[in-house]
C-alpha cells in the first residue's frame, strides 16, 4: 500500500474554510414547514349585504330595548310587592335574631337581583287551629249498578226458526216506518214504529173558545217569532239533509209544508164564513202555530234519525268488503237468516238470476227474516250486497263438489301416461255424447233413469242436505218436491266439470256465470221436457229424491252407542274377580313387587 500524503500547507486550509458547506435536503418522511397564509384582503361589502346588516342591527336593537323595558317593569313590580309585604320594624332584643340578612356582594343598583330581600317570618300569619276529626273516616263502599244493556243476540239465533211464522198480511214490517240497521261501532237509537202522538196540540172543541181566553197580541207575536226562528232552523237543517240525499227528510218537509198550507186555508175559510171577531182569528192562529210546532218537532226528529243512520252507514269504509259482522247483534242475525233463504232460492228457483231479480229476491228474504223474528229493520244497499254475494258462493261450491266426485264416480285418473290420457278422453267423450250423463251410469246406452245418476245424488247430499244449517234442512218447502230448476243446475255444473277432462288431462277452466248460464238454459229445457212427459210420475220421483236426501240427515236421532273394548266374556271375568274382593285397601295385601323411589 502506498502511504497517504498529508498536505499541511496553509493555502489548503484557507481554501477549505472559504467554501460554504452544501445545503442538506430534507428527509422524505419529514414534512416541510407550513407557510403562513396571508390574511384576506378586506373588500367593500355590496349594497344589498349592507342593507341586510343594517336591518338586522336595527332588529337586534329593538329587541334589546324591549327586553330592557320588560326588565324595568318587572323590577318595579318586585319593588312594589316588597314594600307591601314588608312587616313594620320593631326594636330587636338580645335573644332576637335578625329576620333579614344583608346580601353579600356589591350593590348593582335598584334594578339588580342581588338587592332583593326576603320578608320576615313575623309577616306570615297562621291559618288557625284546624279541627281534626275524633274518629277515622270509615270507607264508603259504592254499590255496583248493573248496566241496563240489552241482552246480546247470537249470530245464528234466527237460523232455525220455522218458515211460516207470521203472516205477510198481518205483519207490520214496512220500509217507510221501519228502522235502519246501525253498525256495531255506533250506538243504536231507540226504535220508533210510529210518529209521536200529538199530545201537545190542544183538543178539538165543538164550540169556539170564549172571547176572554184569547191571547194578547204580544204573546201572539212572541209565539209567531219563535215559530219563525224554529222554521228557519228547520229549513237550514233540511237543506243540509237534502244535499245528502235523504229521502225521509224530503218527504217530511213536503208533508210539513202541505200541512201548514192546509191549516191556513182552512182557518181563512172559517173566518170568512163565520165573520167572527179578531179574537177568534188570533185563537185560530195560535192553534195553527201549536199544530205546526208539533209537526215540526216530529219532522225534525225523523230528519235527525235519518241523518244519523245515513252517517252511520257512511262511517264504514267504502273500500272495505261488506260483512254481516259489521252490524249489531240483531241485524247481524237477520242478515244471516236472509242469506240462508237467499241461498235456498238460488239452489231451488234460479241459480243465475239477473240483477233486478237479485235485488228483489234479497229484499223479500230480508222481509221474511224480519217477519219471522218480529223485528223492524230496513234493508240498506250495503246489507243487500252481503245477501246477494251468497249466489256466487253457492255456484262456486257446487263446482268444487262435482270436481271432487268426478274422478271416483267416472274413473278419471290424473296421469301423464299416454294410455291413461286416452282412456280419460274416451270416457269424457262418451259421457258428453247426447248428454249421456243425464241417465244412470250403469246403463248409458239404453238411456233410462233420467236424473238418477249416482253422482247427482251424492252432490245433492253434500250441497243441500249436509248438516243442520244446510238449505234443504232450514227451508224444506223449497225442495219438497225437488225442483226441476235445481236438477238443471246440477246437470249444467256436471257438464262443465266433465268438459275439464275432455282432453284426457284435467285442465281447470274458469267458472264464469255468463258461459255456464247458457248451458243451464239448455239443461233447464231438457228437465222441463222430462217433467212434462208425465207430471204425476215425475212429481213422485222428485219427492222420492227429497225424502232420500233428507232421511240421511235426521236431526232428532239419539246419540249412537259408544263402542267398548270389553266384550261380554271379559265382563263376566271381571265380575268374578271383583266378587272375591272387598275393595278395602287396608285389608288387602299390597303388591310388594313394585317399589317407589322417594
Amino acid at each position: 500500500m502506498s502511504p497517504q500524503c498529508v498536505n499541511d500547507s496553509p493555502d489548503s486550509s484557507d481554501a477549505e474554510s472559504k467554501t460554504p458547506p452544501p445545503k442538506r435536503r430534507p428527509r422524505v418522511n419529514r414534512e416541510a414547514t407550513p407557510v403562513p397564509t396571508p390574511p384576506p384582503r378586506s373588500r367593500r361589502p355590496s349594497g344589498k349585504q349592507a342593507l341586510n346588516d343594517k336591518e338586522n342591527l336595527e332588529r337586534m336593537r329593538a329587541q334589546i330595548a324591549a327586553l330592557e323595558k320588560k326588565l324595568k317593569k318587572d323590577a318595579s313590580k318586585a319593588s312594589k310587592s316588597k314594600s307591601q309585604n314588608q312587616a313594620p320594624t320593631r326594636p330587636l332584643g338580645d335573644g332576637d335574631v335578625e329576620s333579614e340578612e344583608p346580601m353579600s356582594g356589591a350593590d348593582d343598583g335598584p334594578d339588580s337581583d342581588d338587592s332583593a330581600t326576603f320578608p320576615s317570618a313575623n309577616a306570615i300569619k297562621p291559618l288557625g287551629n284546624i279541627p281534626l276529626p275524633s274518629q277515622k273516616p270509615k270507607p264508603v263502599t259504592l254499590r255496583k249498578n248493573k248496566r241496563s244493556t240489552e241482552p246480546r243476540t247470537a249470530a245464528r239465533a234466527f237460523m232455525r226458526l220455522p218458515e211460516g211464522r207470521g203472516d205477510a198480511e198481518n205483519s207490520d214490517v214496512d220500509d217507510d216506518v221501519a228502522e235502519r240497521a246501525l253498525p256495531r261501532q255506533i250506538p243504536s237509537l231507540p226504535r220508533t214504529s210510529s210518529p209521536p202522538p200529538r199530545s201537545s196540540s190542544p183538543p178539538r172543541s165543538s164550540s169556539p173558545p170564549p172571547r176572554t181566553s184569547s191571547p194578547p197580541a204580544s204573546q201572539f207575536l212572541s209565539s209567531a217569532s219563535q215559530f219563525l226562528s224554529s222554521a228557519s232552523q228547520f229549513l237550514s237543517s233540511a237543506s243540509q239533509f237534502l244535499s245528502a240525499d235523504s229521502k225521509v227528510v224530503s218527504h217530511a218537509s213536503q208533508l210539513f209544508c202541505a200541512t201548514i198550507a192546509l191549516i191556513l186555508a182552512r182557518s181563512h175559510c172559517l173566518f170568512l164564513r163565520t165573520k167572527q171577531t179578531a179574537e177568534f182569528f188570533s185563537a185560530t192562529i195560535a192553534l195553527i202555530l201549536a199544530c205546526s210546532h208539533c209537526l215540526f218537532l216530529w219532522t225534525k226528529q225523523t230528519a235527525e234519525f235519518s241523518h244519523s243512520t245515513s252517517a252511520a252507514a257512511e262511517a264504514l269504509e267504502p273500500n272495505t268488503k261488506p260483512a254481516a259482522g259489521d252490524y249489531a247483534d240483531i241485524p247481524h242475525a237477520l242478515i244471516l237468516r236472509a242469506c240462508a233463504e237467499y241461498s235456498a232460492r238460488i239452489l231451488a228457483h234460479n241459480p243465475y238470476p239477473d240483477v233486478p231479480m237479485q235485488i228483489m229476491s234479497a229484499k223479500e228474504c230480508f222481509k221474511s227474516a224480519c217477519r219471522a223474528t218480529r223485528e223492524r229493520y230496513v234493508l240498506t244497499d250495503r246489507m243487500g250486497k252481503i245477501i246477494r254475494a251468497r249466489g256466487s258462493q253457492k255456484r262456486g261450491k257446487m263446482v268444487e263438489i262435482f270436481r271432487a266426485l268426478c274422478p271416483s264416480h267416472f274413473g278419471f285418473v290424473r296421469s301423464t301416461a299416454r294410455k291413461q290420457i286416452d282412456a280419460n278422453r274416451l270416457k269424457a267423450k262418451a259421457l258428453l255424447e247426447q248428454a249421456s250423463f243425464h241417465y244412470k251410469f250403469e246403463d248409458p246406452i239404453s238411456r233410462t233413469g233420467f236424473g238418477e245418476n249416482k253422482i247427482i245424488a251424492a252432490a245433492r247430499q253434500a250441497m243441500t242436505f249436509k248438516d243442520k244449517d244446510s238449505s234443504g234442512v232450514l227451508f224444506p218447502s223449497y225442495f219438497n218436491p225437488y225442483p226441476v230448476s235445481a236438477l238443471a243446475f246440477e246437470l249444467a255444473t256436471l257438464e262443465f266439470v266433465i268438459r275439464e277432462w275432455s282432453t284426457g288431462s284435467f285442465i281447470q277452466a274458469k267458472f264464469t256465470e255468463k258461459d255456464v248460464a247458457k248451458v243451464y238454459k239448455v239443461h233447464l229445457a231438457d228437465t222441463q221436457t222430462w217433467n212434462a212427459c208425465n207430471e204425476a210420475v215425475t212429481e213422485n220421483i222428485r219427492r222420492k229424491w227429497y225424502r232420500r236426501a233428507s232421511e240421511t240427515f235426521i236431526t232428532d236421532t239419539p246419540e249412537a252407542a259408544l263402542s267398548s273394548n270389553i266384550d261380554s266374556a271379559q265382563a263376566d271375568a271381571l265380575r268374578a274377580e271383583l266378587s272375591g274382593r272387598t275393595g278395602d285397601t287396608e285389608s288387602e295385601p299390597e303388591d310388594e313387587g313394585m317399589t317407589v323411589d322417594a
